[in-house]
């Protein structure tokens, strides 16, 4: 059905690492740094590896991302379901992030694996040249693999305020639970997320 299938699409496409980047580059005034000098090193590891192995490396390593955020984000829709059926059970908020991010399951989703294997072979075909250029790189998608999951778990949760009327019978949106969740999220990253 083309309709499920573009859905999908819509959910899971990469656009939405280039979505992160753009909040990041908005908001975070830490992010921009970082990403200048991922920017750089990228220009350079293309000059030395070609085009198409630099281009399919960044592709891979934004395949992983997109696999995080896509976990993160299905698991703040389902915070927010639980909490509408349990309210006083859902105090996610107070736990830290790698528990409710549940980050060793997230580590071993099929998409993300895949992109990682991508990753690795095109890293070890060239060690000598990554290298060089790894610790620029590296902080880059380690910013977005901390940062990212922690906002995709929050949108998650906000397209639920706005989804589960249509399909939950009563569903009423908890917008304290939602303005705390802001808050504390607010507190960690360092700016407004919404």
């Amino acid at each position: 059905m083309k309709t499920i299938e573009s859905t999908l699409a819509m959910l899971t496409d990469l656009s939405i690492v280039e979505d992160l980047r753009k909040v990041l580059r908005e908001k975070d005034r830490e992010f921009l740094p970082v990403e200048a000098k991922f920017q750089e090193a990228a220009q350079d590891l293309t000059a030395r590896i070609g085009r198409n192995a630099a281009n399919e490396l960044v592709a891979a390593w934004d395949r992983q991302i997109c696999s995080d955020l896509v976990y993160a984000g299905f698991l703040g829709f389902q915070a927010n379901l639980h909490n509408f059926h349990n309210p006083v059970a859902s105090q996610f908020t107070r736990l830290d992030y790698e528990t409710f991010l549940r980050e060793h399951i997230m580590q071993t989703m099929p998409y993300r694996n895949e992109a990682e294997a991508a990753a690795t072979a095109i890293q070890d075909a060239y060690e000598e040249a990554l290298n060089e250029y790894e610790d620029a790189i590296r902080s880059y998608y380690v910013y977005l693999e901390v940062t990212g999951p922690k906002l995709a778990h929050f949108w998650g949760y906000r397209f639920a305020n706005q989804f589960l009327p249509w399909v939950e019978p009563g569903y009423v949106s908890d917008g304290a639970q939602t303005s705390m969740y802001a808050l504390e999220l607010h507190r960690d990253l360092g700016f407004r997320v919404c």
